[in-house]
């Protein structure tokens, strides 16, 4: 709401997963539900490519690391 009474854009955003997963997490399930209820853009890219089998870019199998966090910026923007 206040994002919309100022005139902001809103996105939320998940980072890349290591490994493709056939699953669907359940906070990417519940983040869908809450941004088309409220009319806010949801860019998923837990199942980008590009990051699978890279772990050295991860600190776990779904956090990025810095490296990984830095490669991941330069790609989305």
């Amino acid at each position: 709401k206040d994002c919309k009474k100022a005139h902001v854009k809103l996105y939320i955003v998940c980072s890349p997963y290591l490994f493709k997963s056939n699953q669907t997490d359940l906070s990417i399930k519940i983040a869908k539900k809450i941004t088309k209820s409220n009319k806010v853009d949801f860019l998923d890219f837990t199942r980008d490519t590009y990051f699978w089998k890279h772990p050295e870019y991860f600190s776990d199998l779904i956090h990025l690391n810095d490296a990984g966090s830095i490669k991941y910026f330069k790609i989305s923007n």
